[in-house]
């Protein structure tokens, strides 16, 4: 009975389902110091592992297609024979075995000696998880590294890892929960090749959040997997902006010792919009110890795109499952810099240490936890607010500050609620002087002469008693303390109040207002989740105008006129496939086949929200925000945790935004009125499409129609999420404008229209449209 290595036993799944041959053989042949080629490979040496056991080989079963796995030809090292040499790292069960869990920064070494390997160069990589968000299937790797140690020399800089995204390598989820965090494992490799002699170790590093390792896997190189490709991108977040034309670096090496390579070089632009592909090929003629650099500059329209550059083999010969390749995502939208746009610009995002602010947007909403801040009397760790603080003060950005709960030590009642911060509790503070002392070092810290730190916002959702365990008299005492603080700064900085959460807070409203808190205060905000996909009045349990009359009916009722600012909103989406979106369609689909759903409760599956499509969120957040504007709400902000930015790049709704953005620059959008819109032959009943239309901008300037289409849904009554998706239609906006610039919402269709008896008609679904009028548009002797 053979016996095989305890490693690739316990990695049988990943190694294929020739591997397990391929390991008798190498084991037979090691022992009588004969060299073998693994697979179709060619290569330096058989690569053998060095941990044994006894094991029948019956036990053993083949791959399964949903489990990851290494590139053929390769030796893998299971985690469980790694070493922790750093940080806290254990390991965990998962469905494929054993995962050495990372908490945070940690480090493991492996140990190549007993391998036999022949001096040489080789790919290296890991089978570890690669994303720790439900849409993000790969936003870990960039938390890894990886070096060499050895006797011989000073250990180098570690180096990253990159996705092996080809066919049979693409990241798989194991577990999670939609619009939060997930379990993706995958298959990464190191970026560039590297010269072993066989006694070395190899320490793998996790530098933050939550790493997972299940293997390191070698494999000898081929010429065409020796190549180092890198793919780099000037524009930060790898997202171009206004006037900013797409430039890609593309960078070609390969090590000294090696054959020259004379290859193809394969240049594929996949465009996440269309789903459609193109691909330019070209011959690549490549000498040991050289490089190649070259420039890309594709001409694109806005959206979101990957672009992969793999070698290839010439014609005729064979090709190399693991051939060097490099992939980055990019986006482009027409957003401009938070520098060149005003205060009262109405586009806000979420900033947080691991979010940059993104271009498009003017104002950021932070929390900076006084609990997590202020850990002790007179103790302050600054170390996170000072990074974002630091980040929209360089991007010329304005920061508003919100916060949730009180220190523990502040309250002799102890904890309760915040069941996510360890040292908070949603008791307020027994004595505000600590409030004010914390909002004065707070100030001190930050508040610079060009009004960086511009506003701060009261207890986050103390309407939640997760939050708030306090009554309406301490809320007032509360706000109080904001308010002196506030005045003291130069320029003094804005107040804003209330915070409250999704749903119907009415009575929370009500109470508050009739207590005074609304004299202490700026503005009054809410939050919009599923409010911005419920834009009819007449949806009976909550829809996005009854949520604004929330906060407008008691504010006037005191007699207040107070701005309205929606300070966090957002809309998740379900994951990509390999960057394919989803469709809407397909969702539903596998929404109907799900054995939890229930029609009469079509929104949910169990006791979550259905997912919807990257589409139309992006479209969603246009549609939902120029309502608000035409309610009456100054400011919205986008919950950016909710995926601005995915695979380190912005998603189609930064993209949507970004076209928002655009058609608003150099409009008065203070001037909105609503315009009357419909499909022609609707009944504008339940399950038929109506629109909504609205023109912003002063007759005789610069002034732009944003209109988009729903069905509709007053029968069951919740956000139309779960709805089928509105294909474009043909659409009448009532108008006496006799012409416009037409372009949908990604600039993929663009027309001059006239005005047909007293209308514009146009194609639309439930993505928005723009339609740009110009003074001499707007004026038919012009």
């Amino acid at each position: 009975m053979p016996v095989f290595p305890r490693t690739l036993l316990f990695l049988a799944p990943w190694l294929g389902p020739t591997a397990l041959t391929r390991a008798s053989r190498k084991m037979q042949i090691s022992s009588s110091n004969k060299i073998s080629h693994c697979g179709p490979f060619r290569g330096y040496a058989a690569v053998l592992a060095c941990f044994w056991f006894n094991q029948p080989a019956s036990t053993v079963r083949a791959a399964e297609p949903s489990q990851p796995r290494a590139p053929q030809g390769s030796v893998v090292i299971a985690a469980e024979s790694a070493r922790v040499t750093a940080g806290n790292a254990w390991l965990v069960k998962i469905p494929w075995g054993e995962s050495l869990h990372m908490h945070g920064a940690a480090e493991a070494r492996f140990a190549l000696s007993g391998m036999h390997l022949a001096p040489g160069y080789y790919r290296l990589g890991l089978i570890a998880r690669t994303g720790t968000r439900w849409t993000d299937a790969n936003g870990q790797i960039a938390s890894y590294r990886w070096n060499l140690i050895t006797d011989r020399a000073v250990p180098a800089e570690p180096e990253p890892f990159a996705s092996l995204d080809q066919p049979g390598f693409q990241p798989i989820r194991e577990s999670g929960e939609p619009d939060s965090w997930a379990n993706w494992y995958g298959t990464v490799r190191a970026v560039r090749p590297c010269r072993l002699v066989g006694d070395e170790q190899i320490a793998i590093t996790n530098r933050e959040n939550h790493g997972g390792l299940i293997a390191l896997w070698v494999q000898p190189v081929d010429t065409l997997s020796a190549a180092q490709i890198e793919l780099s991108i000037d524009a930060p977040n790898h997202a171009f902006t206004h006037g900013i034309p797409p430039t890609i670096h593309l960078r070609l090496a390969l090590p000294d010792a090696l054959p020259a390579l004379d290859a193809t070089l394969a240049v594929e632009w996949f465009d996440l919009l269309s789903d459609q592909i193109t691909t330019d090929r070209s011959h690549i003629l490549l000498l040991p110890g050289k490089t190649r650099a070259l420039t890309l500059t594709p001409d694109l329209k806005p959206g979101v795109y990957r672009v992969r550059a793999t070698l290839e083999p010439k014609a005729g010969l064979p090709s190399v499952e693991n051939a060097s390749s490099a992939r980055c995502l990019f986006a482009c939208a027409p957003a401009r810099l938070a520098s060149e746009l005003s205060d009262d610009w109405p586009l806000g995002a979420h900033v947080a240490t691991t979010i940059p602010p993104l271009p498009g947007f003017r104002w950021y909403r932070y929390f900076a936890q006084w609990p997590e801040i202020n850990t002790a009397p007179g103790r302050y760790d600054w170390t996170a607010p000072d990074a974002v603080f630091s980040a929209v003060q360089a991007a010329g950005g304005r920061l508003l500050i919100a916060s949730d709960g009180s220190p523990t030590w502040t309250s002799a009642r102890g904890k309760v609620g915040m069941a996510w911060s360890a040292g908070a509790t949603a008791y307020p503070p027994d004595d505000w002087n600590v409030l004010r002392d914390y909002l004065a070092a707070l100030l001190a810290r930050y508040h610079d002469t060009r009004g960086t730190l511009a506003a701060l916002e009261l207890c986050n959702e103390a309407n939640t008693s997760d939050r708030w365990r306090g009554d309406s008299a301490q809320m007032l005492s509360m706000a109080r303390v904001f308010e002196a603080a506030a005045k003291t700064a130069r320029p003094p900085l804005k107040i804003i109040g209330l915070a409250v959460s999704a749903g119907d807070q009415r009575g929370y409203v009500s109470t508050l207002a009739e207590a005074g808190l609304l004299r202490h205060v700026n503005a009054v905000s809410a939050h919009f989740y599923e409010e911005l996909m419920s834009p009819e009045t007449s949806t009976p349990i909550n829809n996005l105008p009854l949520h604004v009359d929330m906060l407008s009916q008691p504010m006037r009722a005191a007699g207040l006129d107070l701005p309205m600012i929606n300070t966090e909103c957002g809309i998740g989406f379900s994951p990509r496939a390999n960057d394919h979106l989803p469709t809407q369609k397909q969702l539903n689909e596998r929404a109907c086949a799900d054995p939890q759903f229930d029609r009469g409760q079509p929104w949910l599956l169990g006791k979550n929200w259905r997912p919807v499509s990257e589409r139309r969120a992006a479209a969603t957040y246009v549609g939902g925000i120029v309502q608000l504007m035409a309610l009456g709400v100054r400011q919205s902000y986008v919950f950016s945790q909710l995926d601005l930015i995915i695979d380190g790049a912005p998603s189609l709704p930064w993209v949507a935004l970004g076209r928002l953005g655009d058609a608003l620059h150099g409009v008065d959008y203070h001037q909105i009125r609503a315009l009357p819109a419909h499909y022609p032959g609707s009944d504008k009943k339940d399950g038929s499409p109506k629109a909504l239309a609205y023109l912003l901008g002063q007759p005789g300037g610069c002034q732009v129609i944003i209109a988009w289409g729903f069905l509709s849904d007053t029968r069951i009554g919740r956000s139309k999420h779960w709805q089928c998706w509105l294909d474009p239609q043909p659409l009448r906006i009532e108008t006496d404008l006799p012409s416009g610039k037409f372009s949908d919402l990604y600039d993929r269709r663009r027309a001059t229209i006239l005005n047909h008896n007293g209308a514009f008609e146009v194609s639309c679904g439930e993505e928005p449209l723009f339609i740009q009028i110009s003074p001499a548009d707007s004026n038919p002797s012009g």
